[in-house]
């Protein structure tokens, strides 16, 4: 699309090569390359990678009016300079063995168990399907939870004592929400999650997307058989963890939906001349308004004083959700999701950092560096 199409033109030279014709005759038209131009804020995305600092892993932050993608970073990356006029051989195949995987744009092709953040689809399900109310308290948190013959344990190992359902969002008590994982259907959560905009595609203009993986009863059946699994893997689902994958752009879509009531129009990173419009016209967004008013305060109050203090800003209020996921290759990884304004919201974010361990304490500052550049900048003309 950038290229174009070479034309020919027909010229009339002697045996030295010299034109010496007095006319020519265009065989074939030259087809211009398209201009592209980017949703990229070249200001932000350099701030998003100076606050990611090299680190491996990736950050999106998309404008929820528009959906279009401020930055977007994915480390490591690689100099796309070295492909334009032809790589060695050295540097091609230190490139792919390079551990960190450079070629892999971590935004969408790569995914991910979605830990914590994931209880926002969880406490959602819950309240849309009547399994726990706004201020539901259930058995105390001991650091643990039992069932069947294998016990769940709680990042928090001395536990939380006894929390409602907001205290249990806000301090991310995975007790509370094994127990809300019992109370619903496998489907229930797939549903809310679908509706989230996890589990499919978005479209993203890059090869090799993945769909991630949002499982019900239907696919365990087919992977285990209708007797190879338990209700057991509620207690994983409700925390986002098992068989759950995501890609970080879906987590950015995720909390666009949920900031915006499904208002937010699909990510975009390329400006085409058509006007974006809403996912969900007014009204027709399959999770109860009440309902997302209270996932945004809640998420509001997990930056105030929960797990997320630390992407707190002074003027500006952030809503979010920090987490912790088990990584079955090696150390934890570290996410957090968020949108500010809580009250009118601009923006999302979605960082998730590679065995860095818990999101409150690596993530959230690498969004509350990003976010204080955002709020700080003038945004008027920087596309």
């Amino acid at each position: 699309m950038l290229r174009g199409l070479a034309g020919t033109v027909l010229h009339e030279a002697n045996a030295a090569g010299r034109n010496v014709g007095r006319n020519s005759f265009e065989l074939v038209p030259v087809v211009p390359g398209l201009d592209i131009r980017l949703t990229l804020s070249l200001d932000l995305q350099d701030s998003l990678s100076t606050a990611m600092d090299g680190r491996r892993g990736c950050a999106i932050a998309m404008d929820l009016r528009r959906g279009d993608v401020l930055a977007a970073v994915s480390n490591p990356a690689y100099d796309p300079n070295l492909l334009t006029t032809g790589i060695s051989a050295a540097d091609w195949n230190e490139l792919l063995a390079d551990p960190g995987h450079p070629f892999l744009n971590r935004l969408v092709q790569a995914s991910y168990p979605p830990g914590s953040p994931y209880k926002v689809v969880t406490s959602l399900a819950g309240l849309q399907y009547e399994a726990v109310g706004t201020h539901t308290m259930l058995e105390p948190c001991t650091g643990s939870y039992r069932f069947g013959n294998r016990s769940f344990r709680c990042w928090k190992h001395s536990g939380h004592g006894s929390l409602d359902h907001i205290g249990a969002l806000v301090h991310s008590c995975d007790v509370f929400y094994y127990q809300l994982g019992l109370r619903l259907e496998l489907d229930q959560i797939h549903d809310t999650a679908i509706a989230l905009g996890l589990g499919n595609k978005v479209g993203a203009p890059f090869a090799g997307e993945s769909a991630g993986n949002i499982p019900t009863r239907e696919w365990y059946d087919k992977r285990f058989g209708p007797r190879g699994w338990t209700r057991g893997v509620m207690l994983n689902n409700a925390i986002g963890q098992g068989e759950i994958l995501v890609t970080p752009l879906q987590m950015t879509v995720l909390t666009g939906r949920v900031a915006s009531s499904g208002a937010t129009p699909a990510p975009r990173f390329i400006i085409d001349g058509v006007e974006p419009e809403p996912t969900y016209a007014p009204g027709t967004f399959p999770i109860d308004e009440k309902n997302l008013e209270w996932v945004r305060h809640s998420m509001e109050q997990v930056v105030d004083i929960g797990t997320g203090t630390a992407a707190r800003l002074h003027e500006i209020e952030v809503a979010g959700k920090t987490g912790t996921a088990e990584n079955p290759h090696g150390a934890d990884h570290a996410w957090f999701i968020c949108f500010a304004p809580v009250h009118d919201p601009e923006v999302a974010m979605t960082i998730i950092l590679e065995h860095a361990g818990h999101g409150g304490a690596v993530a959230a500052p690498v969004a509350a560096r990003w976010l204080a550049a955002y709020f700080a900048s003038d945004l008027e003309g920087t596309n």
